[in-house]
């Protein structure tokens, strides 16, 4: 979703301080994906596993956007061991979703694919709120800083005040790319 040269270049950091800067950009993506409440950075061989219904006949990819399905395998509650299921037993469609063509599916489905956005496919304004937020969480966390929080009391005066954790825009961003489970 952004790479550890462009938030280095961003943030100002020398290249020594390169693990520093890994460490921030996992940081902030996976606090975007919590809440998001999706998988956005890039992951390959991702497993996923789904028991669906006796009527579902779709299942929805976490995943996305998905670059390749690698294979997709079920079995029933009481098996052992996974077995492939044809290309022609299923179809993907949208890149969303996988379709069974042969009616119900297993008890237990399997799908393991590639999918997410890397630093060149990921929306600019998601790149952008990350790399903010980033600037922010450090800015925030450095040694001798702080944050106050007011909290109003029973029966006086209440102020509203923004959150301290989360810089406005990507706030914002995390507001419009949220996946409603």
């Amino acid at each position: 979703m952004i790479s550890v040269g462009r938030l280095s270049e961003f943030l100002k950091f020398p290249a020594s301080q390169a693990a520093e800067v890994e460490r921030i950009r996992l940081e902030v993506i996976e606090l975007f994906e919590k809440l998001t409440n999706g998988l956005w950075n890039t992951r390959a061989g991702y497993v996923q596993v789904e028991e669906p219904g006796e009527e579902q006949r779709y299942l929805w990819l976490r995943l996305l956007p998905v670059v390749t399905l690698t294979s997709v395998e079920g079995k029933g509650l009481s098996d052992a061991a996974w077995t492939a299921i044809s290309t022609s037993g299923y179809a993907v469609l949208r890149g969303k979703q996988v379709r069974s063509l042969l009616g119900s599916w297993p008890d237990l489905v399997q799908i393991t694919y590639d999918g997410g956005y890397d630093d060149t496919t990921c929306p600019p304004e998601v790149q952008r709120a990350l790399m903010l937020q980033a600037e922010f969480t450090y800015s925030r966390n450095r040694e001798g800083r702080g944050a106050l929080v007011s909290e109003g009391f029973p029966g006086g005066g209440q102020t509203t005040f923004g959150k301290a954790d989360l810089h406005p825009f990507f706030a914002k961003v995390v507001a419009m790319r949220r996946r409603h489970a």
